[in-house]
């Protein structure tokens, strides 16, 4: 699973976007947003934790802003074993950046 948190700031308004892909039994790289649109991902679980786990994710980069700590992009990684990387980047980051830095080509 590879999970990211960019944030931009554009006339001192902040854009926050979460994007989120995994890879499915046959190891195919998933992007998990595209299920957002779909009448079915409404009101299921999935959503819900989705939105938990969104707003977790805000809530920590506010968190961090609040100790002076403003990073712009945050990536989770985690593996199948448990194993798990975080890696926080300080200056801005378009989205289509953060996919090629993260090899995903979407």
């Amino acid at each position: 699973m590879i999970l990211g948190l960019i944030i931009n700031k554009i006339n001192d308004a902040s854009i926050q976007n979460m994007e989120f892909f995994y890879k499915d039994s046959d190891d195919k790289l998933i992007y998990f947003n595209e299920f957002i649109y779909d009448e079915k991902f409404n009101n299921s679980i999935e959503e819900e934790k989705y939105l938990e786990l969104q707003e977790l994710l805000f809530n920590l980069y506010d968190y961090c802003t609040t100790f002076g700590d403003e990073w712009k992009c945050m990536t989770l990684t985690i593996d199948y074993d448990g194993k798990f990387n975080i890696d926080f980047k300080y200056d801005s980051i378009e989205i289509a950046e953060w996919r090629k830095q993260n090899g995903i080509m979407k």
